[in-house]
């Protein structure tokens, strides 16, 4: 396998879990977040990689949007303030009645391993929550057990 290519670290990564309300069609949904949602926000260029992807066990379905970025003072940005201030009417409605989910979290990168030639297809999200003096061990800990190649 050519490992030449290692897909360029980021400083960030922002998910939005989302779950449209039964009474909001897929097909809206989707065609909501394709044509209008998404790529308004990667024309930014703060967010130079965005997937999703379906949670494979949960009924009805969580969606999970998945970004890269570049800068995490991007949310500051007056382009990304723009785009929540003078939203369609459409993504008013769907954010604002639509949803019976809707989860914005980001996250600051701290470490990284393997290489990659494109979208991963499966994620796997592990959150700890750690006492503040136990941080630094854990960083620790995650490094030293992730250091193992399992390929």
């Amino acid at each position: 396998m050519d490992n030449s290519y290692k897909y360029p670290p980021v400083p960030g990564y922002f998910f939005v879990l989302t779950r449209p309300k039964s009474s909001l069609g897929l097909e809206e949904y989707h065609n909501w977040y394709n044509t209008e949602h998404g790529p308004l926000r990667m024309r930014l260029g703060f967010f130079p990689v965005g997937q999703r992807y379906r949670c494979r066990d949960l009924v009805p379905t969580v969606w999970l949007a998945a970004y890269d970025v570049t800068t995490l003072s991007c949310f500051a940005d007056p382009r990304y303030q723009v785009l929540r201030e003078n939203r369609s009417g459409r993504e008013r409605a769907l954010l604002g009645t639509g949803m019976d989910l809707i989860d914005r979290r980001i996250y600051s990168a701290l470490s990284s391993r393997g290489k990659s030639r494109g979208p991963a297809p499966v994620i796997m999200a592990v959150t700890f929550r750690v006492k503040e003096d136990l941080v630094n061990e854990l960083h620790c800990w995650y490094e030293e057990v992730c250091e193992c190649d399992h390929g």
